[in-house]
């Protein structure tokens, strides 16, 4: 059949006469499938849209001759003749709508399988794709959720109608009011969507579970809490689940749900929302989390489960700690675990947020229970939050009485340094006191002795560098916050010219091989130690200086000289 004779058998298809129609459909049905394509090919590239008046009876019979020809060749002659017509409009698939639903309904059946087993699976389901996205009929809504969640479905099939369902849902779940063109799902169809969406989620293989997943998002992002009551009690039945299958979708959900807060500064009825739901679904997470870490083998199953997990915390602690996460059971069983993660968001939070909250104060407890009961070995990561907290809230931390902040800095660094511990473990315990003295002076008189004697207590016995080197920096930086009060205080205990003959031959130590110094390496190191030399010389009256520093005055320029250079 060539063109001009198709051409007479697709008028005659529109003539009022019954028995030229029979003949011409008859005939239209007869023709070879690669021929059909071809030709219908052709005569849509000649003549373009100057067939749409053609459309919906060569549709009709492209349809009523699926069941007798090839059905990719079917299939590809109907993209064919959608994709000629697709510039015109919504009112011509209007027109065609009736004569292609049947058919996508009955791809996306059970029925449908046969067809899908005997064509190519790829180009059936880029077919398929074609067709719902030029059809997109939001009536379809409820069988394509049943499709992508029927696990006898093939999956490709699945895949695609997860896709058409995705794109069915962003456009008519909930359009703006004064759009009064696009069709709004009825509430009875949305009501059926939210009953079987979580369950469709748990069931769906990973390629459909992405599609459904982002459904579920915008379904969330919408109607979640006021217009979804029922999903807090979803998840929590999921996530206690002993079934492997559901407590992984409970996780995928739980985790697009918080993270519809996680940039939010939530507040008032939005932050119940979200407490609500942390308190419903955290201790079970944290059951979870802690099987899964007792796991004898870090299988990928396993790895992934711990993934989900860890971002669902992330994500519902990112703009700060939930309350249920500050009371002392729940923190310490997720800081056992997370230690590492939640200190560094911690530290971010401390750095970068608007300011030191009482929420984040009320952090400061907690760590200092941590590191005086089993968190010691952790102890860098503990002392940049600190850092954070001290430096940008110093008021807080000077005056605060319940808690005692400089008490509890004391505690910390008595039962470090004091302690059966590690050099290299207590190092930062020696830095928060040099922070404290560098930061608070003026303020703290009273502390300054109590510093200096836990410093020189435990520098006799020290073998690391490090900490040698951070113990003498505490004194420096005693000298620099007030270098007459910490002469006195070396005075009285007896310790003066032990210190700077010590401190001074630190300084001048170095390498047999290299040449380069032993100590104070860094320039943070350098610059302590030269403000507590310099405010030692320059910032106490000659007649004042003891003795043992007056004779050796030369002595202490050159080692400042040493460490400038």
């Amino acid at each position: 059949m060539d063109l001009q004779q198709l051409c007479v058998v697709l008028q005659s298809c529109l003539s009022p006469d019954a028995q030229l129609r029979k003949g011409a459909e008859d005939l239209l049905v007869q023709v070879d499938a690669e021929e059909l394509v071809f030709t219908l090919e052709t005569l849509v590239q000649k003549f373009g849209t100057d067939i749409a008046p053609y459309a919906a009876q060569m549709m009709t019979q492209l349809v009523a001759a699926f069941n007798n020809i090839a059905a990719y060749e079917c299939l590809r002659a109907i993209n064919t003749l959608l994709d000629s017509l697709s510039g015109l409009g919504p009112e011509l698939y209007l027109a065609i709508e009736d004569a292609l639903l049947p058919l996508v309904m009955k791809l996306l059946s059970t029925d449908g399988q046969d067809v899908v087993e005997e064509s190519s699976l790829y180009a059936m389901k880029w077919s398929l794709c074609k067709l719902h996205y030029h059809l997109g009929d939001p009536t379809l809504t409820p069988p394509l959720l049943r499709v992508a969640a029927e696990e006898s479905v093939d999956i490709a099939v699945r895949q695609v109608a997860a896709i058409t369902f995705k794109r069915l849902v962003r456009r008519s779940w909930d359009p703006p009011a004064s759009d009064t063109t696009t069709y709004r799902l009825p509430e009875d169809e949305k009501t059926l969507v939210k009953d079987n969406i979580l369950e469709s989620l748990t069931r769906a293989p990973h390629a459909a579970q992405v599609q459904l997943g982002e459904v579920f998002k915008t379904i969330v992002y919408n109607d979640f809490p006021a217009n979804w009551p029922g999903l807090q009690a979803g998840l929590v039945q999921n996530l206690a689940s002993q079934e492997p299958l559901r407590v992984h979708g409970g996780l995928y959900a739980l985790r697009l749900v918080v993270r519809k807060y996680e940039m939010r500064d939530s507040k008032g009825e939005e932050a119940d929302t979200q407490a609500a739901l942390v308190n419903a679904t955290f201790p079970v997470l944290l059951h979870i989390f802690q099987q899964l870490l007792a796991s004898p083998a870090l299988t990928p199953d396993v790895c992934l489960y711990i993934k989900l997990v860890l971002k669902c915390f992330w994500s519902a602690t990112y703009m700060a700690p939930p309350d249920l996460l500050l009371q002392p059971e729940h923190f310490r069983g997720w800081m056992a675990a997370l230690l590492a993660a939640v200190l560094e968001m911690l530290a971010y939070l401390t750095f970068f947020g608007p300011g030191i909250t009482p929420k984040l104060w009320s952090t400061w407890p907690l760590m200092h229970a941590m590191l005086m009961d089993w968190a010691i070995d952790s102890w860098d990561s503990f002392l940049i939050p600190l850092d954070n907290m001290i430096t940008r809230d110093t008021h807080t931390f000077l005056h605060s009485k319940d808690p005692n902040y400089l008490e509890s800095v004391f505690q910390l660094a008595s039962h470090s340094l004091s302690g059966d511990y590690s050099d290299k473990e207590v190092v930062p315990a020696a830095k928060l006191l040099q922070l404290v003295l560098q930061t608070c002076r003026g303020s703290i008189d009273n502390w300054v002795g109590p510093y200096i004697g836990l410093a020189l207590q435990r520098l006799p016995r020290t073998e690391h560098n490090s900490l040698k080197d951070s113990l003498v920096q505490v004194v420096a930086a005693a000298l620099y916050y007030n270098p007459l009060l910490t002469l006195r205080v070396l005075v009285e205990s007896g310790t003066l010219a032990s210190f700077f003959s010590g401190w001074v031959t630190m300084i001048l130590a170095t390498r047999a091989s290299s040449g380069k110094a032993v100590h104070f390496r860094s320039m943070q190191d350098k610059k302590v130690c030269i403000l507590g030399l310099l405010a030692l010389v320059g910032g106490v009256p000659a007649e004042s200086l003891p003795a043992e520093v007056a004779s050796s005055s030369h002595v202490v320029l050159s080692g400042a000289v040493t460490l400038l250079t």
